[in-house]
């Protein structure tokens, strides 16, 4: 036992408890205490009960554990930390703080390390609490400083900036510090301050300039990638039908393809909302089924085209449109938009017949789950959404969620159609089945070197253009800014390992315990991460797939920019779904 004053790093009282001592060396208002290094004889105990009354008031009882508030693991939010405790309670609330290094998530973070269990008691402030970044994550010589949601320059006479500053200084924590501090009537006091873990970040290079030439042709327009849809550069076959149907002005909006990339430019959205939920349904599943009456005959770019046009003038509008309007009423983590949806259902039910048109990617390159049974594992049951009484909007928004999936399930299925056909094609004409994506729609050849050849240099073209920062939207030839939703989350919080999946179409079976870290969630997502920790994407929002999966499968899901670029595999991540961050640990 020690007085907080004097702890330093070789007392085995933990980071946290360290960092104090150097804040209260050097002058910086910290409350009173000591701290706890180990076990207690019950003489101890009799110390710790008459110290901790000596102090005052109630207490602050925090971990200090050995493996958190350092340079290598910040481990916030693993163990627990108890305020306003009552002197006579603190042998009570140390042991409780204690028992939170056994938890499953303490262990999966700790990683087979041993956990030395150091405690702080302090004299507990009352306060707001203020959350301060000396140097933002990430960009650890930038000189800014992060005050919760407000940024200042570090040169600022905010007391706030100048005491975390302070203690940035004192723990010598030179790449930034984040530091905790009370804003009570007494004035400001420092009760934390650990050095910030930084993300590693991958560069990427900008495209060229003249990929973008053709939207200076449409003044004003601006163009989108469809990220939340195809993240990754498309096939040549994939391509060709976005270029026949954008050709045959078969979809209500204009589409491109920039390096593989696939943009569109805004339509009037002319369908009216629904006000019912049984008329959607027959809307939406009437058009349905009049566009997959089209995917048939020999001709299947045009049975396809067809298909689309149907499925994006008739289906998916209504779709869309009731969604906008109900939303104004039903805020997105109503759990109206969540219900136990149509893949995770039949995925429980072991009713695997309608998902096999899946795949993990929106592109025919990539092989469906009917080509790859052993992808159909048995999955533990989704966990069904709340239970609620559904009044008329409420059951228009279920039905809203119930049909974007089978709208999806429809779509996959014109995916299909036209892979089995590529691949009947490769068969007649003696090349490899994995090279006939890789070639243009128009490209007939029967030479099987020549076929591999072309395929082999439009797969290095894709590889190329996957390593360029695609901007989000682009006007008049210049890329342009829009809001992000940077770090929106949904559930509780989870830790483990991240494998990193950058290119859908290489997706596999996750681990048990896996953190996957996607460019953005396809309904066939819910086959590979049923056994997964929690989710993390690139691109989404609050009513996509991921959302409603995550919460059926009872897991942690952030939406964060650049996830798949800041997080590599083998990474152990604490994913707070609630906070919507994604902590490198």
């Amino acid at each position: 036992m020690i007085a907080l004053a004097a702890v330093d790093v070789g007392d085995r009282c933990g980071g946290k408890a360290a960092a104090l001592g150097a804040m209260l060396r050097a002058g910086l208002p910290v409350p009173d205490g000591f701290a706890i290094g180990g076990t207690l004889t019950p003489a101890e105990e009799a110390e710790v009960e008459a110290r901790a009354a000596a102090l005052g008031g109630t207490l602050a009882v925090r971990s200090s554990m050995s493996i958190e508030d350092a340079e290598g693991g910040a481990g916030a939010g693993v163990f627990a930390s108890m305020v306003d405790v009552p002197a006579h309670d603190v042998l009570e609330a140390i042991r409780a703080v204690w028992d939170s290094a056994t938890t499953p998530l303490a262990q999966a973070y700790a990683r087979g390390r041993s956990i030395g269990a150091g405690v702080i008691v302090q004299r507990f402030v009352r306060g707001a609490r203020v959350t301060i970044y000396t140097r933002p994550p990430g960009a650890p010589d930038r000189d800014e400083v992060w005050i919760g949601d407000a940024r200042v320059a570090r040169g600022s006479d905010d007391p706030r900036a100048v005491l975390a500053l302070r203690a940035e200084a004192a723990i010598r924590a030179d790449r930034g510090a984040d530091v905790e501090l009370i804003e009570s009537d007494a004035g400001l006091f420092v009760v934390q301050a650990r050095p910030i873990v930084h993300p590693r970040t991958r560069e990427r290079q900008a495209p060229p300039d003249k990929l973008f030439a053709f939207t200076r042709t449409t003044p004003g327009v601006v163009w989108r990638w469809d990220a939340a849809h195809n993240p990754s550069p498309l096939s040549p076959a994939q391509a060709g039908l976005v270029d026949r149907v954008d050709d045959d002005s078969a979809a209500p909006y204009r589409m491109r393809l920039v390096a593989g990339y696939l943009y569109a430019s805004p339509s009037e959205e002319r369908a009216e909302a629904a006000t019912d939920a049984g008329e959607l349904r027959a809307i939406v599943r009437g058009a349905l089924a009049r566009a997959l009456a089209r995917l048939r005959g020999e001709n299947f770019i045009s049975a396809y085209v067809e298909f689309y046009r149907i499925w994006s003038h008739e289906a998916a509008p209504p779709i869309r449109a009731t969604r906008r309007a109900l939303l104004a009423e039903i805020p997105a983590d109503d759990p109206a938009w969540h219900p136990r949806g149509t893949i995770t259902s039949r995925l429980a039910a072991g009713d695997h017949d309608a998902l096999r048109a899946l795949a993990p990617a929106w592109d025919v390159a990539v092989p469906t789950l009917d080509e790859r049974p052993d992808w159909l594992a048995t999955p533990r049951a989704p966990i069904a959404a709340p239970s609620i009484d559904l009044d008329p909007r409420r059951a228009l928004a279920s039905a809203v969620a119930e049909l974007a999936e089978e709208d999806d399930l429809a779509f996959a299925r014109a995916q299909a159609f036209v892979r089995r056909a590529l691949l009947a094609q490769a068969a007649d004409r003696g090349i490899d089945p994995d090279d006939i994506f890789w070639l243009a729609l128009e490209d007939e050849t029967h030479d099987r070197n020549v076929a591999h050849a072309r395929a082999s240099a439009a797969r290095t073209a894709a590889a190329r253009a996957a390593q360029w920062d695609m901007p989000l939207a682009v006007a008049d030839g210049k890329a342009i800014d829009l809001e992000h939703t940077h770090g929106r989350g949904f559930g509780g919080r989870a830790t483990g390992r991240v494998i990193a999946i950058r290119d859908l179409a290489q997706l596999a079976p996750l681990p048990a315990g896996a953190i996957a870290v996607v460019p953005t969630v396809t309904p066939a997502l819910a086959l590979f991460a049923q056994h997964a920790a929690a989710i993390v994407a690139d691109h989404g929002g609050a009513l996509d797939h991921g959302v409603a999966l995550a919460r059926e499968l009872g897991i942690p899901y952030v939406i964060a920019r650049d996830a798949t670029r800041t997080f590599s595999d083998g990474d152990t991540v604490l994913v707070d779904g609630d906070a919507g961050t994604v902590t490198n640990i």
